[in-house]
């Protein structure tokens, strides 16, 4: 067995892909920096706002370093809540290495009520995304880096998003990357060689799950201690 999977792994050709999008390491708190379907999914909360910040490895040079920020209202009908909007502006802020990502957008998110208690949601991020790169940490006299820009601006970048969700499920599915296909502006900047970007499908799945076996267990035990009487 041993020398087979030995086999297999010299013979057998791997492929390994870097990450070209944001890293969400949570996520969870910023429902709608993954997904613009996730904006204003809450009809009674009229203002929605998530800010964040992220740090990894913190004292190392060049750590993983990511900011966001979210900020939407909610348009409630006058007379009918089958349906709502959600409107409002994305930030975000992605460094690893010497690469840096950034990007603002406005959205635009409608919620329809389908059943008594679930919810389809559909949004859009509408914007535009900049790479930088620290030319300080690039040799000036490589070919490849000599007459390529270290800031591109690339537009319009578009990323849609769809949700369906109840008080205790909901589910995720959004897309990056489909209308900027490489890291290169209008105007030719690009950084280094031509770089492709690969569209990223995003699928969420969550269940709120109630902690009643704890509160079960602590019933069982204090109906089985016996009572202690003074003699």
């Amino acid at each position: 067995m041993k020398r087979t999977a030995a086999y297999l792994c010299l013979f057998l050709r791997l492929t390994g892909i870097a990450q070209q999008t944001s890293l969400y390491t949570q996520y969870i708190f910023n429902k709608a920096g993954v997904n613009p379907a996730a904006s204003g999914t809450d009809i009674n909360q009229k203002y929605n706002y998530v800010v964040g910040v992220n740090r990894q490895w913190v004292g190392f040079e060049h750590a993983p370093k990511e900011n966001f920020a979210n900020f939407s209202m909610t348009i409630r009908p006058p007379r009918s809540y089958h349906l709502w909007q959600n409107v409002g502006v994305y930030f975000e802020s992605n460094e690893t290495g010497v690469f840096t990502n950034s990007g603002a957008y406005v959205n635009y998110t409608i919620h329809l009520l389908v059943r008594r208690t679930w919810v389809a949601s559909f949004g859009v991020y509408a914007g535009l995304r900049a790479y930088f790169v620290s030319n300080s940490s690039l040799d000036r006299n490589d070919p490849v880096n000599q007459g390529n820009s270290y800031r591109t601006l690339m537009y319009p970048d578009i990323m849609p998003g769809f949700r369906l969700s109840n008080k205790k499920f909901f589910m995720d599915l959004s897309a990056r990357q489909l209308s900027i296909n490489h890291i290169k502006d209008f105007n030719g900047n690009r950084l280094g060689s031509t770089s492709k970007l690969d569209p990223v499908l995003f699928v969420a799945l969550g269940r709120r799950i109630p902690l009643i076996f704890s509160a079960s267990m602590t019933t069982i035990m204090s109906r089985k201690t016996p009572m202690l009487r003074p003699a």
